[in-house]
């Protein structure tokens, strides 16, 4: 290609989808100076869009370049990474283009989308071609960080990136999608923040919005034949696929980091193929499967037989990395393998009572009742405390409170020692709001003596639990006017807490502000 027509509408930007929301905190960003800017994300979490909207409303002539096929085309065709030591990659004409385009000193801002699919060879050309024009400026749009360390290896201009994490939205972002704050908690735990399925979430159920995502990133897929079918899994096409068998084992554990994954039987280059082809979000050195990819992968959980999906998920389970960093994760895992001793053991070893993301938890165990539960007391208090955020439920949750407490009593229920303890206490605490009230405290000390009765080892095993049940009794105190005793209890709880290391969990202090408060003295 010898020349390139100065012609500012040749390679305009792509449409804005109609509903699209304005990013004010990412639009800041683009604004800042810089000479290249790398945005990294997944599929569907809003790359192209974001470059769009900038590119509507900057001053800035723009040139739209799709790394996909030929320059200012939209992706065809199955997607292949490119191999690091081809120079005459997919992306090739792309290249061409972008080198022509940054080396004219009136030239545009060059935008090239799907960025991963240039080997590091050709980013490394774009690199040197910025140090011959220190005028020019470069946007890449890309599912793998490979992009940005290969540009900024090969440059002395200044390389800014817009991180995978930065892309998910916010709470706010949610709202102005929802167009209804109290939805917001709901949409941001089915969707992890991801902006196709937040969409998704906020159109509907299998929305053509994501209908059409899903088509559009499964045809670029190799080894995925049937999948953009409904009822394709299983295609004879792809049968013994090793990319199709690493696919289905991360669609059923979802997050893994290199340990896990080699336990897993994956590969670090299907691991590097997978988050290329935008299904994984990388976060604190984990790879998470995406909300969108997840369901989009759904039925390749499916093709796994039994034993080697219930040994992935085994092998998940007791990864303490995955428990300590994915609690909810691993919770989904114990639900799906209807191990709820091993559940019972995440909610007191992670805190999940007091977590501030309940429709996690509620999303972990969808599907899940009370006869599922009712020999693990620890459980129902979950799923009451799950029935007690909505009105129309409390009483549902009372109930549920009520037969746990019922089968306690009457030993029909088989739970563990520690855990009819645990829900003892907790369960005495909560009478605080019932007509009972007036025994509530009584009851609560009791159910507290019981546990301080058990050996260290067992105790300790309470976790969170126990610091929070201590608290609780606190509450209880105060309801009941007795300030010394709540006053105590705030600060045995406080140093449980510490001692746990998660006083971020529930502050205490907190707490005797408000006895504080309620005494009069604030």
């Amino acid at each position: 290609m010898s020349r390139v027509d100065d012609e500012p509408d040749r390679f305009p930007p792509p449409r804005i989808p109609a509903g699209t929301i304005a990013r004010a905190r990412l639009d800041a960003r683009l604004d800042e100076p810089w000479d290249a800017l790398v945005v990294i994300g997944p599929a569907g979490s809003g790359k192209s869009t974001l470059a769009a909207q900038w590119a509507r409303r900057t001053s800035s002539s723009i040139a739209w370049l799709s790394a996909d096929g030929p320059a200012g085309e939209r992706p065809s065709g199955r997607r292949t990474a490119p191999d690091p030591r081809d120079t005459a990659s997919a992306g090739a004409s792309t290249l061409d283009v972008a080198l022509a385009l940054i080396a004219d000193p009136s030239g545009p801002v060059v935008v090239v989308d799907g960025a991963e699919r240039l080997a590091p060879v050709e980013l490394g050309a774009l690199g040197a071609a910025l140090d011959r024009a220190p005028a020019a400026r470069l946007i890449l749009l890309t599912r793998t960080a490979v992009s940005a360390s290969a540009l900024a290896a090969a440059t002395s201009q200044t390389v800014r990136v817009i991180r995978p994490d930065e892309l998910l939205l916010d709470d706010a972002e949610i709202a102005a999608l929802t167009r209804d704050p109290e939805r917001v908690p709901g949409a941001a735990a089915a969707s992890g923040r991801l902006a196709v399925a937040v969409r998704d979430h906020v159109d509907g159920d299998r929305s053509r919005h994501f209908e059409r995502f899903r088509h559009r990133l499964l045809e670029g897929l190799e080894g995925l034949e049937g999948l953009a079918d409904p009822g394709g899994a299983g295609h004879p096409a792809a049968a013994g696929s090793p990319y199709r068998s690493t696919l289905a084992r991360l669609a059923v554990v979802r997050s893994v980091d290199e340990d896990l994954a080699r336990e897993l039987g994956i590969e670090a280059a299907e691991l590097a193929r997978a988050q290329h082809d935008g299904l994984l979000l990388p976060h604190d050195g984990r790879l998470d499967v995406t909300a969108f990819a997840a369901r989009v992968l759904e039925p390749l959980g499916a093709e796994l037989p039994p034993e080697e999906r219930e040994t992935a998920l085994r092998t998940a389970l007791a990864d303490p990395r995955l428990r300590r960093e994915r609690a909810h994760e691993a919770l989904r895992i114990a639900v799906a393998l209807r191990d709820f001793d091993a559940a019972t053991d995440l909610v007191l070893e992670r805190g999940l009572l007091i977590t501030d993301e309940p429709e996690r938890i509620r999303a972990a165990l969808a599907g899940v009742g009370y006869a599922d539960v009712k020999h693990h007391p620890i459980l129902v208090i979950v799923l009451g405390q799950l029935a007690n955020l909505d009105r129309s439920t409390r009483l549902h949750g009372l109930v549920l409170f009520g037969r746990a407490i019922a089968g306690i009593r009457t030993g029909s229920s088989n739970a563990r020692p520690r855990d009819a303890m645990g829900f003892r206490l907790l369960a005495a605490t909560l009478l605080r709001l019932t007509p009972a009230a007036d025994s509530a405290l009584k009851r609560s000390l009791a159910a507290l003596a019981e546990i301080d009765a058990l050996n260290a080892e067992e105790r300790a095993s309470l976790g969170l639990v126990g610091a929070e049940g201590v608290t609780h009794v606190g509450l209880t105190a105060m309801a009941a006017g007795d300030d010394a005793t709540a006053a105590t209890m705030y600060e045995r709880a406080y140093g449980e807490f510490v001692e746990l290391g998660s006083i971020e969990m529930l502050d205490p202090l907190t707490l005797r502000a408000a006895l504080a408060a309620v005494r009069g003295e604030l």
